[in-house]
């Protein structure tokens, strides 16, 4: 619609109504997953002005935050006996996901050998150098 007078000619003061300039954007109703949002423009002058005053759109369009899905699991931390592994997972989306972004999970890889020993005697040592 355009904001020039829509004028009768012959009868001006009975029948000259326009539009006036298009009001801001109101706030969107939703922070994410589609939300609305409206805006006004006033009608001046004599006589009905043609169209709408109001109007609305769609707006922020993205989604929510949600979790996708979990990572695999790493190796085990312990090459015999029991140790951990951990997965983890992204938060996409608009905002803070709840919850917890990793996992931890106990691991048993078996009986330790006597070599099997020694060598986590050995790495737990060098671990705390």
């Amino acid at each position: 619609m355009s904001n020039e007078a829509n004028c009768d000619l012959n009868s001006f003061l009975e029948n000259c109504a326009f539009w006036a300039v298009w009001q801001e954007w109101g706030n969107c109703s939703e922070e994410c997953d589609i939300g609305s949002r409206n805006r006004k423009r006033g009608c001046s002058g004599i006589g009905e002005c043609q169209g709408d005053s109001s109007e609305s759109e769609n707006c922020n369009t993205d989604p929510c935050a949600y979790w996708e899905q979990w990572q695999s699991w790493t190796a085990c931390s312990a090459s015999c006996g029991d140790g951990l592994r951990k997965r983890k997972r992204n938060c996409l989306g608009v905002g803070e996901c709840e919850g917890s972004i990793s996992d931890l999970e106990a691991c048993d890889m078996g009986a330790c050998s006597i070599q099997g020993w020694v060598l986590r005697l050995v790495y737990n040592k060098l671990s705390y150098v």
